[in-house]
């Protein structure tokens, strides 16, 4: 029902709000209007609703500094000669999808990790600078103050040690460097976010317990989310390390597909397609645009269960197709082939995706499925554990 929606793009970056935001913006623009504001600048009772457009300008910047955050991130990953998504704006901040590479070396994360605390300190000193200007002006000085300890407030927060934060991945980073061994270095640096959430879950209890429960349940989803970003870093790059570097995307994917309009008959389609073709996945379209995947074996189960007039449907209406759960498409063009690299990450990023569709120039090159894929994985990672010990065992005999 509710999606992301793109707001605007910058340097080919696509900058999303995520649903999340717009009760968090709401909310924040409200608490402002109501006990920030009147405390700062006292208004005649029918002025009060200024105070509701000094809490929108505020607003306003507390999500321009995050988003400039981010963005700092991402030119940076750019320069570095990384591919960089999106920017989403959600409950808790921002989050920047920079895809991952095999060959990222430990000064390039450190770089990456500490542009966004660095933006938010030259933002709030260009600020101060601002306010020295204009201290006179009550409303500007008051706006700018908050803007201020925003940027103060989100450069320390980022640089706590712990992951997702910036800091955690500045700790990794430098471990990572120390010791050769990025594995050691994202296990170290999840031991060490996991007692900081586990401890912050236990005082976040005890001050709901003791009868502050919107800061402790506050610290308690803050910690949980501390939890559940250590452990997703943690997966990442392990996973990074797991999967070879050898074999082509495509070489995954399931090529055995056929294709078809989503406007056509249900009943249609299987007249003209399924008495005369065999395949392991239908793939709808829309002018070229691919909006959904589904194997034989669910479409022959959803058949077999329909009513005959649900046969009448279009494809898309029969198999309940929506913008909402179209799949995702991953491209290859003739200058980059697909690594499966790149369908762990976009598996990982679209948690509820169990489909892929492989796509060069418009044209569909093959489907994967998350569970073949992740067999696959573990298949391959048993297969490689049992030839190293082969040529261990060889050695050892030599």
């Amino acid at each position: 029902m509710f999606r992301e929606v793109k707001i605007t793009t910058i340097r080919n970056i696509d900058v999303k709000l995520h649903p999340s935001w717009y009760p968090v913006f709401i909310f924040v623009v409200a608490l402002l209007a109501w006990s920030y504001f009147p405390k700062k600048i006292p208004l005649p009772q029918n002025y009060h609703w200024l105070y509701w457009l000094y809490a929108a300008a505020a607003g306003f910047l507390l999500y321009l500094s995050l988003l400039l955050h981010e963005l700092s991130h991402c030119i940076v990953a750019q320069k570095l000669g990384f591919k960089v998504k999106s920017i989403t704006l959600f409950i808790l901040g921002g989050i920047a999808e920079i895809l991952p590479e095999r060959k990222t070396k430990p000064y390039q994360e450190f770089l990456m990790s500490i542009a966004g605390p660095l933006l938010n300190i030259a933002l709030a000193l260009l600020l101060c600078i601002t306010l020295h200007f204009t201290q006179n002006i009550i409303v500007v000085k008051s706006i700018l103050l908050y803007a201020i300890a925003i940027n103060v407030v989100l450069a320390g927060f980022n640089l706590l040690p712990c992951f997702p934060m910036d800091g955690g991945r500045i700790l990794k980073a430098t471990i990572w460097k120390a010791t050769g061994n990025e594995i050691k270095a994202i296990k170290i640096c999840f031991t060490f976010s996991k007692w900081l959430a586990i401890c912050g879950l236990i005082y976040g209890t005890i001050r709901v317990l003791t009868g502050n429960a919107l800061n402790g349940t506050w610290l308690m989803f803050l910690s949980y989310f501390i939890y559940e970003g250590a452990l997703h870093a943690k997966h990442a790059v392990i996973l990074q390390h797991k999967i070879p570097s050898t074999i082509s995307a495509w070489q995954i994917a399931n090529q055995d597909i056929h294709i078809a309009d989503e406007n056509e008959p249900t009943a249609e389609f299987m007249k003209k397609t399924m008495l005369t073709n065999v395949f392991s996945h239908l793939v709808l379209t829309n002018h070229k645009r691919i909006t959904a995947a589904i194997s034989f074996t669910e479409l022959a189960e959803k058949i077999n269960k329909c009513s005959p007039n649900n046969l009448q449907q279009p494809l898309k209406e029969f198999l309940k197709v929506t913008k909402t759960n179209s799949i995702p498409v991953v491209y290859q063009t003739k200058n980059y082939q697909l690594d499966p690299l790149d369908l762990a990450n976009t598996f990982q990023s679209n948690p509820e995706t169990k489909t892929v569709v492989l796509t060069e120039r418009n044209k569909i090159l093959g489907i994967v499925e998350k569970k073949e894929f992740s067999n696959w994985l573990n298949l391959f990672v048993k297969a490689e554990s049992l030839n190293q010990k082969a040529n261990t065992q060889q050695t050892n005999t030599n």
